[in-house]
């Protein structure tokens, strides 16, 4: 109903669902913090609230990015698969022994994952070098640095990286 459905899946595939009950949790959260407070106005002004939770009031919070693009440019946000749609890398990446997490979320960011790889070049390709081009170019930025990442494992990227102050992060099992 607030429209999660709407940009949750491949970009050509059908609409669906998240893998668990975002919805339900956040509503329970945003319900503890209302309850905190009508306590704290309890205290300061000795007079009690009504505390009122509605999970599409929630839903549609939670769609922060695709929502402030929608509100600025008036544009539906088509779905993305695990991409971010303003930020280019922020995904699911291959690795030689498994995937990760890349979240290069601005141009200094992106600019030491490209020195960590060895393609510091790719900072003077136009379609690489600002986070406005990559998210543009995401067809062709994104295969590349799939690439990329695939000639190292998991772990050696997840160490470098880090150790370079780039945003990432291991996919783990929850028995992990």
């Amino acid at each position: 109903m607030g429209g999660s459905m709407s940009i949750t899946g491949v970009p050509d595939g059908e609409p669906m669902k998240m893998g668990l009950s975002m919805f339900d949790l956040t509503a329970g959260l945003h319900g503890v913090i209302g309850i905190l407070a009508a306590l704290q106005d309890r205290h300061t002004t000795g007079l009690g609230q009504h505390v009122d939770i509605s999970m599409l009031d929630v839903s549609v919070a939670l769609l922060q990015n695709q929502g402030m693009n929608y509100l600025a440019k008036k544009e539906r946000q088509r779905r993305v698969g695990n991409n971010h749609p303003n930020v280019v890398p922020y995904q699911v990446m291959p690795s030689e022994n498994g995937h990760f997490i890349l979240t290069a979320s601005n141009d200094e960011q992106f600019e030491r994952f490209c020195k960590v790889a060895g393609r510091s070049d790719l900072m003077k390709d136009d379609r690489f070098s600002t986070m406005k081009a990559r998210v543009v170019n995401r067809s062709i930025v994104t295969p590349a640095l799939n690439e990329i990442t695939k000639t190292q494992t998991t772990g050696w990227w997840l160490e470098k990286l880090e150790a370079d102050g780039v945003g990432c992060a291991p996919i783990l099992h929850p028995d992990e």
